[in-house]
């Protein structure tokens, strides 16, 4: 996350409201984007699966 950030900032692709555009090309960019979302889908399926939620809702 920090590194997406990091490219974020000093790639300028912040606006002046300090949001980032829908339209990013930057390669750079979309290889730190992909990467956390992978992070976050990879996090939230191993928290799922250590509380076991699946099987609680199946009851």
């Amino acid at each position: 996350m920090a590194d997406l950030h990091n490219v974020c900032t000093e790639g300028g692709l912040y606006t002046r409201q300090g949001t980032l555009p829908t339209d990013i090309t930057d390669p750079e960019y979309l290889r730190f984007k992909a990467a956390q979302e992978k992070t976050e889908r990879d996090l939230i399926e191993r928290l799922r699966f250590e509380v076991d939620v699946d099987e609680h809702l199946k009851n």
